[in-house]
Parts: C-alpha cells; sequence; structure tokens
C-alpha cells in the first residue's frame, strides 16, 4: 500500500511587509544564498557604502578605484632594501653617476630608512625637493627619484612612479649665454692654444653642435661621425 506524503503546511506568520516587499525579500534571500543572513549581508553593504560617501564617492566609483589600481602581486620592501637592490643592478654606470645615485636616494631614506617604497606620496617628493632653490640642483634629484621609481614600479614595489605627477621645473637660464661671432672666435683661439689644444676639440664641438658639458663628457669615438655626431639618448633624456 503506497502512502503519499502531504507536503507540511505554510504557517502564517505575522509581518509589516507589504505582499511587494516580502517577494522582494525572498528574491534577496536567494540571492545570497543558504548560510548568509540577509540582514548581516544589508548590514555589511550599508557600512560600505557610508564608509566610500565619507571619502566623497559612491560604492561603485570606490570599487573602480580599487580595481584599477590594485595590484595583488605588488611586493612589500623598505626603501632602504629597495636601495641597495636598485644599484645592485647599475652596472655600466660612471663613478660620478653612481655617487650622484648615492647622495640623491640617500635624501629618500633620510625621514625613515624604513618606509615602504609604495607609501611614497608625490607630497613626499616636493617636501624633499623643496629644501633646495637651486632649479639645477632639483632637475638633478628628480631625473635620480625618476629612475629609481621607474625601476620600482617595473619590479612591482610600488604601483606608479610619484615623480611622473610633479609639476615641471622653470627653465635653468643662469648659466646659459649667446656668444656673439667675436667670442666664439677668441675662444676657440684659446683652446688651441691652452695645454697644447687639449680642450680644442671640445671646445670646437660644443660650440658648433650645442651640446652640454655633461652630452660632451657622455660622447664616444664612435658618435664622432664624418657628417654628423649623435648624441646618446641618455643625455638628451636629462634636459
Amino acid at each position: 500500500m503506497e502512502i503519499e506524503e502531504n507536503p507540511e503546511p505554510r504557517q502564517a506568520l505575522r509581518t509589516l511587509l507589504t505582499a511587494e516587499q516580502l517577494a522582494d525579500a525572498e528574491s534577496a534571500f536567494q540571492q545570497v544564498g543558504l548560510g548568509s543572513r540577509l540582514s548581516e549581508v544589508v548590514a555589511h553593504y550599508n557600512s560600505l557604502r557610508r564608509r566610500a560617501g565619507e571619502m566623497g564617492v559612491d560604492l561603485d566609483q570606490a570599487m573602480t578605484f580599487f580595481e584599477t589600481r590594485y595590484r595583488p602581486e605588488t611586493e612589500t620592501i623598505t626603501i632602504l632594501n629597495a636601495k641597495e637592490k636598485f644599484m645592485g643592478t647599475r652596472h655600466d654606470i660612471s663613478d660620478t653617476t653612481r655617487a650622484n645615485y648615492e647622495h640623491g636616494l640617500g635624501l629618500l631614506l633620510s625621514p625613515d630608512a624604513n618606509k615602504f617604497v609604495h607609501a611614497f606620496t608625490i607630497s613626499d617628493i616636493e617636501a624633499i625637493l623643496g629644501k633646495y632653490r637651486n632649479t639645477r640642483s632639483k632637475r638633478t634629484y628628480r631625473i635620480t627619484f625618476s629612475t629609481f621609481f621607474r625601476w620600482a614600479v617595473r619590479h612591482h614595489y610600488c604601483l606608479e612612479n610619484p615623480c611622473d605627477r610633479l609639476d615641471k621645473l622653470p627653465r635653468d637660464m643662469s648659466q646659459i649665454a649667446a656668444l656673439s661671432l667675436e667670442e666664439a672666435k677668441r675662444l676657440i683661439h684659446a683652446a688651441t692654444i691652452y695645454q697644447d689644444r687639449a680642450a680644442a676639440a671640445v671646445i670646437a664641438i660644443g660650440l658648433f653642435a650645442g651640446l652640454r658639458p655633461s652630452e660632451l663628457r657622455d660622447l664616444k669615438k664612435e658618435d664622432i661621425l664624418k657628417d654628423r655626431i649623435r648624441v646618446p639618448v641618455a643625455s638628451c633624456g636629462a634636459r
């Protein structure tokens, strides 16, 4: 004899919700899934929305900001350790360049050598550069900082190079002089008689090619061609 099971009859419950609200609550509960309390999910969502609102954005904007900037592979490293690793990658550089890196990066270590690289902001860089009035000094340190942080971004020690958002520096015209033809002639003549013409080639190239002393220093024999002078890219990038 077969016994047909009858479903347990639903009990009527008192509620302040309307039929539409009850249907909405049932739909929400199905999306939450078993094992979760709908009230907890709603409370958590409202908390996130409130926190985003306190920052001046809505929750969708906050998530978009997070999605475009979060990098799970970013590695936490102190500026001290990162500086040592960075210097270990600088193989084919002159002693002068190495000394410039050591001094420049030392400015980043000075406030707190244990500060994480990803924690550096544009304000930190501006505070360091703000101690110097000379535009050339600021430009030199900015080049050093930017080179370091570009390396740090490539190695996933930070998400962006804070130097990329620094304001442009004014052009330093204090040591630029336009020589007249007669002055140029006298300078070349002096170079031909000074220390057996030791500086003649350098002065001539500097005058006619418009190169800076640092660019002249980086020139190699193979850069001097019959019809042109090839200026190293690294020198042009420092302008």
